[in-house]
């Protein structure tokens, strides 16, 4: 948790964040943050996440932490984001590059919003 606590605190107000399911409350006051993988294809400004071994599949949303690990790994790799912080498991990254039509995984990363 301290590891988390130090990656939410690098996140500047006002910006844009997907946030893992279970570190979204911390960030929950914000005006503009989506559950990752939500906000990918929109271009979000950062994204908080916490890669952990050993805890539950629940905090990996619908995409499971193997497939978050992927995206991870592809969004630093191509550019599109850059590693800000990172304290342990828990990992802050900011937008590089515009990410509009260039995400795309062989697995869905939107949910239906109702």
């Amino acid at each position: 948790m301290i590891d988390n606590k130090n990656a939410i605190d690098c996140v500047p107000d006002n910006v844009s964040v997907s946030a893992q399911n279970n570190l979204a409350p911390y960030l929950s006051q914000r005006h503009k943050i989506k559950v990752f993988p939500e906000g990918l294809n929109k271009g979000y400004e950062y994204i908080v996440v916490d890669l952990h071994k050993g805890q539950s599949e629940n905090s990996f949303h619908f995409l499971g932490s193997g497939n978050t690990q992927f995206i991870i790994d592809d969004l630093v790799s191509r550019g599109l984001y850059q590693k800000l912080c990172e304290y342990g498991d828990s990992l802050v990254l900011q937008k590089v590059k515009e990410t509009e039509g260039l995400i795309n995984y062989p697995f869905d990363i939107e949910i239906d919003e109702k």
